[in-house]
């Protein structure tokens, strides 16, 4: 006597539609609060009603307010790095080797995608995130550190980290002062000083002379 299977539910590309729908309407409310509001000042109602969501769905898809917070911040950096990364590649596609060079183009990306988006990015840097942003924060950090020991060719070093970990943070101090500014031509000063800064402590630290290091 064969046994009846139950059939298997699968989701339609329609259901999928719906959910994406979903999920990009409360993040959409979310940020549009977050940058009126701000993050303590925004609930979790206020949220659904301007989504035309659930409170129910919310919870569902990002867990609770801190998790929307939190997507809301992986979207703003991914579509930084994609931005900085197609710009290198292109920079490379057009004969650009030099290590300081190909930084500089990155930077300058960078600082313009912060300034485009710059209300947005307003929200995550002015300590009023959920509880452990900061060390979320911190980790997005290191992976850039990472990502520019690779592009740089500094020796895995202490001396060569620690310069890495410098030019980050010059650059990551400029896209703060870019987002305070309201217009592009304030902001790109603001790039143009930081990136002659990383220059200069590139050309002292021997970084930028087309000559391999011992990374790689």
């Amino acid at each position: 006597m064969s046994t009846a299977t139950e059939p298997t539910r699968t989701r339609g590309p329609w259901q999928w539609s719906r959910t994406e729908e979903t999920q990009r309407n409360l993040l959409d409310a979310a940020l549009e609060l977050f940058i009126a509001n701000g993050y303590a000042g925004t609930s979790i109602a206020e949220i659904v009603e301007r989504a035309q969501s659930s409170v129910g769905s919310l919870y569902h898809h990002f867990g609770d307010k801190a998790g929307l917070y939190l997507a809301l911040w992986d979207d703003w950096m991914n579509a930084q790095e994609e931005f900085v990364k197609s710009v290198i590649d292109r920079a490379r596609d057009n004969g650009v080797t030099v290590e300081i060079d190909l930084y500089d183009a990155g930077a300058r990306a960078f600082l313009q995608a912060a300034w485009r988006a710059r209300e947005a990015g307003r929200v995550f840097f002015d300590l009023d995130g959920p509880p452990g942003f900061e060390k979320t924060r911190r980790a997005r950090r290191d992976r850039w550190i990472d990502y520019n020991a690779v592009l740089l060719l500094t020796d895995d070093n202490a001396t060569g980290r620690l310069t890495v970990a410098v030019f980050t943070m010059i650059i990551g101090e400029a896209q703060r002062e870019v987002m305070l500014c309201e217009r592009w031509r304030d902001a790109e000063l603001v790039s143009d000083d930081a990136i002659a800064m990383v220059r200069r402590l590139g050309l002292g630290a021997a970084i930028g002379n087309g000559t391999p290091t011992s990374r790689g």
